[in-house]
């Protein structure tokens, strides 16, 4: 049995925190978030959407954005598809919206991938995995794999203080 950590409401109310950050205000903050919906609905031209205005520090649904690099994981589309959609999105490219096609997978690589480009672009705050499915190790899909495949990624947005999608 291990002991049981607690804090009282006053040591809670009296210790200075961090205030959270938000890469948009009052939505996504940095940590680990899942975007799920039904197929060809629209996610990722909504990843690709916010992935622009936080590149661009550009208004999302009227909030402001965290201007900063974004990291967009791409892994059903080929570099031609993308600039379609960049081209109905925008006239303006941003040098800090960045796509990547492959990716190792979890536990096999992609953490250290991620860790790699935060160290060569320390401004990076937004990362999108589109979809986890194909950074998945495992075929098998079920809550309990799910949740056990999302924990590395959760740690490694707190640590690396992003946000992921």
């Amino acid at each position: 049995m291990t002991d049981l950590i607690t804090k009282s409401s006053e040591e809670i109310m009296t210790t200075l925190y961090k205030p959270t950050v938000f890469v948009v205000d009052g939505l996504f903050a940095h940590g680990l978030y899942l975007l799920a919906g039904s197929p060809k609905v629209g996610k990722s031209w909504l990843t690709l959407e916010l992935c622009l205005a936080v590149a661009k520090g550009e208004k999302l649904f009227d909030r402001q954005t965290l201007q900063g690099s974004a990291l967009y994981f791409c892994l059903e589309d080929s570099y031609q598809r993308i600039q379609n959609r960049l081209y109905e999105l925008t006239d303006d490219p941003s040098d800090k919206l960045f796509f990547a096609l492959r990716a190792d997978t979890l536990g096999c690589g992609l953490e250290e991938q991620i860790v790699s480009f935060k160290a060569q672009h320390e401004d990076l705050c937004l990362v999108v995995i589109d979809t986890l499915q194909m950074v998945r190790n495992e075929t098998e899909s079920s809550y309990g794999s799910d949740y056990a495949d999302l924990l590395p990624l959760k740690a490694l947005a707190q640590q690396l203080c992003i946000t992921m999608i």
